[in-house]
């Protein structure tokens, strides 16, 4: 694998990782699961789900729930293992806010703050998370 090849499955898993935020925190959680290998694992430190049904039955659990959340990723750090799969490490910083509201969400403190630990493969259907798992330092 060149360089070039290295830097495109970096900007590939790195846009992978943003379109997940995006998705969870603008209205399309119910679209999380298509980012996930047939068999994906997404794991928290209290629960774990394997496989698209169980992806889907999460995620569409949160569709309808009056809530502002933003998940502010930073410090990605992807490294390629071979031109079909990368794992990463992912600083995650959780703002969320349940209920009705009308304008901007009250501000308060991170309701958690920890990293997501990724491995990523490439699938006839392009880059995938194979593994997403999400563990705190504070919480």
């Amino acid at each position: 694998m060149d360089s070039l090849e290295e830097t495109n499955i970096v900007r590939i898993c790195n846009d992978l990782i943003v379109r997940y935020t995006h998705f969870a925190d603008l209205g399309e959680i119910h679209r999380i699961p298509e980012l996930f290998t047939d068999d994906g694992i997404w794991a928290t430190p209290t629960e774990e789900h394997v496989g698209q049904e169980a992806l889907r039955r999460r995620f569409e659990s949160s569709v309808g729930i009056e809530r502002v959340t933003r998940h502010v990723c930073s410090n990605v750090l992807v490294e390629v293992i071979s031109s079909d799969e990368a794992t990463a490490v992912v600083y995650l910083t959780l703002y969320k806010h349940d209920g009705p509201i009308d304008g901007p969400a009250p501000i308060t403190a991170p309701l958690k703050i920890g990293q997501y630990r990724d491995r990523l493969v490439r699938r006839d259907a392009g880059w995938r998370f194979a593994e997403r798992r999400c563990s705190f330092a504070f919480a």
